[in-house]
């Protein structure tokens, strides 16, 4: 017989003979309430069943997963690289960057001795890096 909780709707397939034929005290599992069942009496609305003629055609699953996808074939990462790489630039671009580089440096150190007194105005804890360097 097929149960169903007044306050969640929650469906129970109960044996017949579990239920015996005099009216009993059912407990929902999943929202605890508590309500009778009569198995004499027939539920109110009774489950329609559609002829198998009227169900769509089964769908074919595949039995194992080869039949998805092709096999795995592992591949490191040194296969997806290019297989021949050209250098970009050799070394006359590098020597080129560190130079820039050094000259960049080499204008913020010059500027900060030069304007020293006006950073020290503008932001008094130069003070003491300059007084440490001997400048201040």
């Amino acid at each position: 017989m097929r149960i169903v909780c007044p306050s969640c709707e929650a469906t129970y397939d109960v044996p017949d003979a579990t239920l015996g034929s005099a009216a009993r005290q059912v407990r929902c599992v999943r929202c605890s309430t508590v309500w009778q069942v009569d198995p004499t009496l027939e539920p109110e609305d009774p489950i329609e069943v559609h002829p198998d003629a009227d169900l769509p055609p089964p769908i074919a699953i595949p039995r194992e997963v080869s039949e998805l996808a092709p096999p795995f074939q592992p591949m490191s990462a040194t296969h997806r690289l290019p297989r021949t790489l050209k250098p970009s630039g050799g070394m006359t671009t590098v020597v080129i960057a560190w130079l820039l580089s050094f000259a960049i440096l080499g204008a913020a150190g010059w500027a900060a001795v030069i304007w020293r007194a006006a950073i020290m105005h503008a932001w008094e804890p130069s003070k003491r890096l300059y007084q440490w360097l001997g400048l201040g």
